[in-house]
């Protein structure tokens, strides 16, 4: 029985001694070979052939030169040949594997680099070599673990950057695909996963239905472990302390009845981090509702009129009533962004002399430019894409509006709704990653 598994498919380098390469196949047991050879050992794959005959259609042969320099070469064919096994003779990656020891030296280094990055099964033949020629008594098949795999740190870095610029559900495939076999470390990337998975449910506001807080506190109890089973670098200290203050604030929003303050916030957070990806589009649509949501805030929290859809009035004075229908002709029939900053204008609010101003004798949204922007983008009404100087100019606005509503509270909040950046994985700033 094969001792990998019987893999259906194999890629194997061939060098000056065809021993090695016999062995590993007959070991493996492939139904599929690819082999990749240099000119002066096609003689040697000739032998091979003899001894491990397969039919021509399931073998693949082809020759690099023997050179270092020649080690690109080299990782272009193996893909090559990972191709043909998998698109041509259909043979599954989990069923392909690799022995990078039969090839010459540099042609094994190129081999276990590109099978580790392809997350291939990897074994190699150990032999003794007596008056220069391999014994054959002497060889055995063993496993090679991939490194790769096992440390994870190049991989790593690449959900880390993902990570901060907020991809977070592509991040989270990142680190679940480590499988490292230090115990900090696994518990490092399945915290980071855990966490990314539970960011991205923020990132599309299941918060404002339910807590993410066990979802957090699994996230961080693996975070906590692999931190101070290595020792906690004052980065990660940070990093972590950073996340806990993320979590409460989130804890904060979803906890909060709606429409609030809390939430306002947390949508022009969004759109920030959506303008930071390049996403203008979806960051002013995400402003036009935080700037609407604000005004129901206001009417709910000041006035008592909480369902936009069919407000009471009756909870108005007569006097507040008379105001509404000199500013704005009628009592509204519902509310929308417009007319809410209208009816706390007329009812007097000073948050309204914020976002309304007289002008010539007619009230002025200061907002009305870059509303224009929204109503003409292609996620309201329009076909022309937003720019990022009119998204980022709609948050500062938004964020001045919030501050100017909520104070220092507000200004607080948006300070703990900022996602800490996530350090190193590798080196020093990685701390137990390192």
């Amino acid at each position: 029985m094969s001792q990998c598994g019987a893999p259906k498919g194999v890629i194997l380098t061939v060098g000056l001694t065809h021993e090695p390469v016999i062995f590993s196949l007959r070991q493996i047991g492939p139904a599929y070979a690819a082999f990749i050879c240099t000119p002066e050992s096609a003689a040697t794959l000739d032998t091979v052939e003899r001894e491990y005959p397969l039919p021509p259609s399931h073998v693949r042969r082809r020759e690099v030169r023997d050179s270092p320099d020649q080690i690109g070469r080299l990782v272009d064919e193996f893909c090559s040949a990972f191709l043909w096994l998998r698109d041509e003779c259909d043979v599954s990656p989990s069923d392909i594997c690799t022995d990078p020891t039969p090839g010459r030296k540099w042609m094994s280094a190129g081999v276990t680099m590109i099978a580790s990055f392809l997350g291939l099964s990897m074994f190699y033949t150990e032999v003794k070599f007596v008056n220069g020629k391999p014994d054959q008594d002497t060889m055995r098949f063993i496993r090679l673990g991939n490194a790769y795999e096992q440390t994870g740190f190049i991989e790593a870095e690449k959900g880390r950057d993902l990570f901060n610029v907020y991809n977070f559900a592509a991040a989270a495939d990142v680190f679940g695909r480590l499988r490292p076999m230090v115990s900090a470390r696994a518990d490092l990337y399945s915290g980071l996963e855990r966490l990314c998975h539970t960011l991205h449910r923020w990132e599309l506001f299941h918060h404002y239905s339910e807590s993410l807080r066990r979802a957090f506190a699994d996230a961080l109890d693996s975070l906590h472990r692999s931190a101070y089973s290595g020792g906690l670098s004052e980065e990660w200290k940070q990093f972590v302390e950073g996340m806990e203050s993320l979590r409460d604030a989130i804890d904060a929003v979803s906890r909060s009845r709606k429409p609030a303050i809390e939430a306002t916030i947390d949508l022009v957070m969004n759109a920030e981090r959506r303008i930071s990806q390049g996403r203008h589009d979806d960051a002013m649509a995400r402003c036009y509702r935080a700037l609407e949501s604000l005004s129901q805030y206001l009417l709910a929290d000041t006035y008592g009129l909480s369902d936009t859809k069919q407000p009471n009035y009756g909870k108005l004075t007569e006097t507040q009533r008379d105001r509404l229908r000199s500013e704005l002709g009628n009592l509204p029939g519902s509310v929308g962004l417009d007319s809410g900053w209208r009816i706390l204008h007329a009812l007097g609010h000073p948050a309204a002399r914020c976002v309304l101003h007289e002008e010539k004798g007619k009230l002025v949204n200061r907002f009305a430019g870059l509303l224009d922007s929204r109503n003409n983008s292609i996620l309201a009404h329009g076909w022309t894409p937003i720019g990022e100087e009119r998204a980022r100019r709609m948050v500062g606005r938004l964020r001045e509006l919030l501050a100017c509503v909520g104070g220092a509270e507000a200004q607080k909040l948006m300070s703990r709704l900022e996602v800490p950046k996530l350090p190193s994985l590798w080196g020093r700033g990685g701390g137990t990653a390192a």
